[in-house]
């Protein structure tokens, strides 16, 4: 998504023709309701796509290890330390916005505050992430179980 370059030669060329002070401010407003909408309308992807990722990993660790807790474990950290959202730094922070789990990392141990801020947001995404994917696990493991 973007502007179309016509809505911004629009304000320029207001700018240019000194149109009131009150038509700028209308084209400021629009403009800035468009910029809050698209970045409205990236937040809710990145909220989808999170828990979409957290779905396909737990899916896939149910396919591959059924209901083995110890294995699965394993094998979700091994899928959440290597995706996108905990590598990314920028991803890891939105991690933290879409999490159910934001305290996980209380049960992991200490953070690593002497590796910097990028090392901490990573440690505590990855948890949330962990504890994220593990109840999505047990849920899949519960509905089998169900249908069986």
């Amino acid at each position: 998504m973007g502007f179309p370059m016509y809505e911004f030669k629009v304000l320029f060329d207001a700018i240019n023709d000194n149109v009131g002070q009150a038509h700028l401010a209308h084209l400021a407003a629009y403009v800035q309701a468009r910029m809050d909408a698209e970045r409205a309308d990236r937040e809710r992807h990145n909220y989808r796509e999170y828990w979409s990722d957290v779905d396909t990993i737990a899916r896939n660790v149910y396919n591959e290890v059924g209901d083995d807790d110890g294995k699965a474990y394993d094998r979700i950290n091994e899928s959440v330390d290597g995706s996108q959202w905990i590598i990314y730094n920028h991803l890891a922070r939105k991690v933290m916005e879409h999490t159910d789990n934001e305290d996980a990392w209380q049960a992991i141990g200490d953070l690593p505050t002497r590796r910097g801020f990028s090392a901490i947001v990573s440690y505590v995404a990855c948890a949330a992430m962990i504890a994220d994917v593990s109840d999505k696990y047990r849920e899949i493991c519960d509905e089998a179980s169900d249908s069986e």
